[in-house]
């Protein structure tokens, strides 16, 4: 499992198993059922690869990542990003229309 600490600019901080340390940026979370998900990217990387976990949080400042482990969670997380980025086409669209 995967410790994450959290700052006010949407930067994660994610801790693996040996101790190393790698920011990302939180892309959006959601939560269904009970479980939140977490969909983040690391802004260094040019092919703006989207990785996504199970969340966890444990306080205000950080929680826990897990896997996500099945299909059908993986279908869930997959409609959130499609719905995502039709939605922030939507917001790009309306914003160029308005000037």
């Amino acid at each position: 499992m995967t410790t994450i600490k959290e700052d006010k600019n949407n930067i994660i901080t994610l801790t693996d198993d040996e101790g190393k340390e790698q920011e990302f940026e939180v892309l959006f979370t959601f939560e269904d059922s009970g479980q939140n998900y977490l969909l983040y990217f690391d802004p260094k990387d040019a092919d703006g690869e989207v990785y996504a976990a199970k969340y966890n949080p444990a306080d205000d400042k950080g929680g826990q990542l897990a896997s996500i482990d099945n299909d059908e969670e993986w279908k869930l997380v997959e409609d959130a990003l499609e719905e995502f980025q039709k939605d922030d086409a939507d917001l790009e669209d309306s914003e160029t229309a308005d000037v």
